[in-house]
C-alpha cells in the first residue's frame, strides 16, 4: 500500500521557537496549577444551576434581563412584531420591536432594553 504524501509547511527557526514556547507555557501552567479541582467543578455547576433557575423564573413571569439569550427572550416575551438586523465586521446586532418596547441583541445576547 502506498501512503499519500502529506505536505508539511516549512517553518523557520523563529516560528518553531514560538510553538515550543507556547507548549512550554501551557505545560508549566498546568504543572503549577493543575486542572480544575472537584470543588471548582462543583462550584461551576452550582452557579450554572442557579442561573438556570433564575432565568426559568424570569421566563415564567414574562420578564427579560440583560444577558439572556435571544431564545430565552423569545420564550419569555413571544415573537417580536419585527426585527431590524445590522451585520458588521464585529457581528450581528438586532433590534426586536414589541408593542411595549424594544430589545437590543449583540450576537444573540440581550444587551439593552428600552421601554
Amino acid at each position: 500500500m502506498k501512503w499519500p504524501m502529506v505536505r508539511i509547511p516549512k517553518l523557520d527557526t523563529f516560528e518553531i521557537l514560538l510553538i515550543v514556547a507556547a507548549i512550554l507555557c501551557v505545560l508549566v501552567y498546568y504543572g503549577q496549577h493543575g486542572g480544575p479541582t472537584v470543588a471548582d467543578r462543583e462550584a461551576i455547576e452550582a452557579r450554572a444551576q442557579a442561573q438556570d433557575a433564575r432565568v426559568a423564573d424570569l421566563v415564567a413571569h414574562h420578564k427579560v434581563e440583560i444577558g439572556m439569550t435571544a431564545a430565552q427572550c423569545r420564550i419569555s416575551w413571544g415573537s417580536p412584531n419585527s426585527v431590524n438586523r445590522t451585520i458588521t465586521a464585529y457581528g450581528v446586532s438586532e433590534q426586536w420591536v414589541y408593542p411595549g418596547g424594544y430589545l437590543y441583541f449583540e450576537n444573540g445576547i440581550l444587551r439593552r432594553i428600552q421601554n
